[in-house]
Parts: structure tokens; C-alpha cells; sequence
């Protein structure tokens, strides 16, 4: 929900949740902006799952980053350019997840 003030702190820049296409363009580049400091702090963070799995805040992080996946290809951004080769964000995670060992028959 956007208006959960939780999840909403004083690092976070202005989404416009104005559906104007004027206002797409930066507010792609926060999303990706916040997505690659998401990344940078996981990467960065060594859990003992032991301990970690106890935690109340983790549970229902899966469901929050499918539910992100799915509004992607939902809202059709997944046919997006995703590089300068104008590949579609479809096919880089489709490249990304798809398996490249060939099984015999």
C-alpha cells in the first residue's frame, strides 16, 4: 500500500503515483535507483538462517518480491529496453533464469 507510512522513510525520493507518462521516466529511474541500493545492502548483509529465520520481518519477503515481479509483467514493462542493445527486460530474465545445460536424451 503507498500510503503505508512504514515502509516510507526520508531516503526515499518522490514516486509521483499520478498515472501522467510525464512523470514515468524518473520515476523509473528512483525505482531502479532504490532497486540497486536494495541489492547493494542484501549483498552486503550475512544472515545466519538459523537466527534469521525467527525474524518477524522476513516473513513474507517472497511474497513481496513476487507480487514486485508480477506488477512488472503485469503493467507490460517487461517489453521494455533493458540495455542499449534494446534486448527487452522480458529476455534478459528469461536469459537469466532459463537453464543453459542441454539435457540428452
Amino acid at each position: 500500500m503507498p500510503t503505508d507510512s512504514e515502509i516510507w522513510d526520508g531516503n526515499f525520493h518522490l514516486i509521483s503515483l499520478h498515472s501522467s507518462i510525464k512523470h514515468i521516466g524518473s520515476n523509473a529511474k528512483n525505482i531502479k535507483d532504490f532497486l540497486k541500493f536494495m541489492a547493494k545492502y542484501i549483498t552486503n548483509k550475512q544472515i545466519d538462517p538459523s537466527r534469521a529465520n525467527k525474524l518477524d520481518d522476513f516473513k513474507g519477503v517472497g511474497e513481496v518480491v513476487w507480487n514486485f515481479i508480477s506488477s512488472v509483467y503485469d503493467a507490460n514493462w517487461d517489453v521494455l529496453s533493458a540495455d542499449n542493445n534494446f534486448i527487452s527486460l522480458r529476455k534478459k530474465i528469461m536469459a537469466k533464469f532459463t537453464s543453459r545445460i542441454q539435457l540428452s536424451s
